[in-house]
């Protein structure tokens, strides 16, 4: 019975452990890590500031929206994850040139990330901005693979095959959806797709 007892209470202890990064976040703290919303007039489209925003769904389809090119590709990754922080800066340049195509970059990691995402900014002299997942559209803490989930169900009724990072939804000029893939790929792979 005793054991059952010390296991029960590991397992409770365990469950709630706080990620260091929420630890002392008082006021002062919190406004370090604020994100800018989506500015949804055109000004926000012709500043040429590189900087970390929040995005939901409907941000998404405004962005989408208020797009001319005739491809947008959504690149979901992370800067914790090997292969997605190694990876998608070889296709950012490798797609850089292509006139005809927009890239959005999420993450589904939260607000208190933003110092990391503004140092890989700097790392890899990215020309795009990052978008974080909303706090309050889809939570905070612990679970991107959730978050991202979320966020994909509200974009795409047929994207249940997506989910890792990195992860791509290439778009059309409709912004219909004409590819989809999980994990690594080269520009070659974007491009073909955008051929056809």
């Amino acid at each position: 019975m005793s054991r059952i007892l010390i296991i029960t209470l590991v397992l409770l202890c365990s469950c709630s452990i706080t990620d260091p990064y929420y630890l002392n976040l008082n006021s002062v703290r919190q406004n370090e890590f604020i994100i800018s919303k989506i500015d949804t007039t055109n000004e926000f489209r012709n500043e040429n500031i590189i900087d970390i925003y929040s995005i939901n769904s409907s941000e998404l389809d405004y962005l989408l929206n208020s797009n001319s090119n005739k491809y947008k590709l959504l690149i979901f990754f992370t800067n914790w994850c090997p292969s997605s922080s190694e990876s998608v800066p070889v296709i950012l340049n490798d797609l850089s040139n292509i006139d005809e195509l927009d890239i959005l970059l999420v993450s589904p990691d939260d607000w208190v990330r933003k110092k990391n995402y503004l140092g890989y900014i700097n790392k890899y002299h990215l020309n795009y901005n990052i978008y974080l997942l909303d706090v309050f559209s889809y939570g905070e803490k612990r679970n991107p693979h959730y978050r991202m989930r979320k966020f994909i169900n509200e974009i795409c009724s047929d994207c249940n095959d997506i989910g890792g990072f990195p992860s791509f939804i290439l778009y059309d000029q409709y912004n219909f959806i004409i590819y989809k893939h999980t994990g690594e790929i080269d520009a070659n792979g974007i491009t073909s797709k955008m051929q056809n």
